[in-house]
């Protein structure tokens, strides 16, 4: 995954994973136990419906600080952009 990158799964238990500087990974359509997740700095996920986003924070050396998972229709909105504050919280994006 380079800079700026994206992942994307569509598929049931696929995974989408991206560790590149402001990288994008989503999970879409109707598919089910699915991981969205970003671990660069600056990444955002997104899922459908019953899908999983995990996201990490990384501090300016690129050191992750934290890393937290939500449930899409449970823990945060499904189909919306999120990033992962320094405050591990979810952040609309």
């Amino acid at each position: 995954n380079g800079d700026r990158s994206a992942a994307s799964a569509t598929g049931d238990r696929s995974a989408a994973i991206n560790i590149g500087y402001e990288g994008t990974s989503q999970i879409t359509g109707d598919c089910k136990e699915s991981v969205a997740s970003g671990f660069g700095y600056s990444n955002k996920a997104k899922a459908s419906i019953g899908n999983w986003i995990v996201l990490a924070h990384r501090n300016s050396d690129y050191e992750i600080k934290h890393i937290k998972s939500a449930k899409a229709g449970r823990d945060a909105k499904a189909d919306v952009w999120y990033s992962l504050s320094e405050n591990v919280e979810f952040i609309e994006v």
